[in-house]
């Protein structure tokens, strides 16, 4: 009944556009709509659908071209036409394309302006991975999908686009995002702003939401009872309720400010619907993730990932390794980088072997690595599969161990290197 509810609210937006003498509309007659984009290069493809010719002034003071444009299937991108010009030098053009276009794509050609405003025909867009800083669509209201992600957009208006049903925006400098007239979304992807807020109270359509990357401190989805997918990640959030969310399957809340009773009660909101996939939720990086109760969300058949119970917290002052587990060591704490891997503590052993330093470093993980070093590359699981440890021999006095206990590939790794006078160990954070 959801995606009943869902879909009646979708038809209900697009009617409502086309209603109002748009496309579609009786008796109405197809107008060729301009739009234009500038960029410096030598070549550059686009994509074009719509119904009727479209022409193509590439900038360049030869014959403009004439094609013939098909319907567009936003599922398959059947119908949609390539169109590619090679200047053979590098310079600024501006390219102008006439005709009854409903569907643009122009990604990752080296965009620094666009302006559909006078084709409002337009209902697909696809203008991500270029160098836009302003994008004007107040008048294609009929757009129904809109990818405009890896810009440099600061600003991003959709107040028109009521007929919007997927919006990417992600990876841009966007410090505010107005979606409460987008009714009729079902994605939005806003990653990678500068957002403080975001109210998607009215977006009851919502099926995949991600706004991770940002600096957001509360998050409501209340509202969002069709969400399936929800990604908050890297953000400043201290709570959520997700107790409305009955058709939630995958939650991302990893990087956050949960504390240990947060992490409890949001484990406490999951539902405990059956579901074709599994239901998993990620916490890792939160304050809370080490000694929070991940059972409660078990018990509704929700698998935890990141949860961090089973591993030493190297991220407080202490050392894992002292002085007192062998005489001249000599230690360091790295705080670990925010992207890919991050060194957390090196440890110098003078004097020592690769199975003595072994020995050393292993007290704080007695549970988790073997007692007695294997002689051979080596693999189990732990914790019932939560966790797998691998001990890999890169050399006879080179060995890699990894904890891997997060489907991304989060874990830390322990490496301990036997040189001429003593031996390294470095442990390190592996980031998703």
């Amino acid at each position: 009944m959801k995606k009943v509810h869902i879909f009646l609210i979708v038809f209900a937006v697009m009617i409502a556009v086309l209603g109002c003498g748009g496309r579609g509309s009786s008796g109405s007659q197809e107008v060729d709509g301009i739009m234009t984009m500038t960029a410096n290069i030598a070549e550059i493809t686009i994509m074009l659908a719509g119904e009727g010719k479209a022409t193509i002034d590439w900038g360049d003071g030869t014959v403009v071209e004439t094609g013939e444009l098909e319907e567009f299937n936003a599922y398959t991108f059947e119908g949609a036409q390539e169109y590619r010009r090679e200047y053979g030098s590098r310079s600024v053009r501006t390219i102008t394309v006439t005709g009854a276009v409903t569907m643009l794509r122009c990604f990752n050609v080296g965009l620094t302006s666009l302006n559909v405003s006078a084709n409002p025909a337009l209902t697909y867009l696809y203008c991500a991975d270029n160098q836009l800083t302003t994008l004007d669509v107040s008048r294609n209201v009929a757009l129904i999908e809109l990818s405009c992600g890896d810009n440099h957009l600061t600003a991003l208006d959709v107040s028109q686009n009521i007929a919007l049903t997927a919006l990417w925006c992600h990876d841009n400098q966007l410090t505010a995002l107005d979606v409460r007239r987008n009714v009729a979304l079902t994605k939005l992807f806003c990653d990678g702003n500068q957002l403080t807020a975001l109210d998607v109270s009215r977006n009851v359509a919502l099926i995949e939401l991600s706004c991770g990357d940002n600096q957001l401190t509360a998050l409501d989805v209340s509202q969002n009872i069709a969400l399936e997918y929800l990604s908050f990640v890297n953000n400043r959030i201290t709570s959520l309720s997700a107790s409305r969310n009955t058709a939630l399957i995958r939650l991302y809340c990893k990087d956050n400010q949960f504390t240990t009773a947060a992490l409890n009660d949001l484990f406490a909101t999951l539902h405990d619907n059956e579901t074709q996939e599994v239901k998993t939720i990620y916490i890792n990086g939160n304050p809370g993730a080490a000694d929070c109760n991940p059972a409660i969300a078990e018990a509704k058949d929700w698998t935890v990932e990141g949860f961090a119970g089973f591993a030493v917290d190297l991220l407080e002052n202490d050392f894992f390794v002292t002085e007192n587990d062998w005489e001249g060591v000599t230690c360091e704490i790295i705080r670990p980088i925010d992207e890919g891997s991050g060194v957390i503590q090196e440890c110098f052993f003078p004097n020592a072997t690769l199975r003595q330093a072994y020995n050393v470093v292993n007290k704080p993980f007695m549970e988790y690595l073997q007692d007695n070093l294997p002689e051979a590359n080596a693999e189990y699981s732990h914790l019932d599969g939560l966790l797998t440890v691998t001990y890999e021999y890169k050399s006879e006095k080179h060995l890699y161990i990894a904890y891997i206990w997060d489907e991304t590939g989060a874990g830390f790794s322990l490496e301990i290197i036997e040189e001429e006078n003593g031996t390294k160990s470095k442990y390190t954070e592996i980031l998703p």
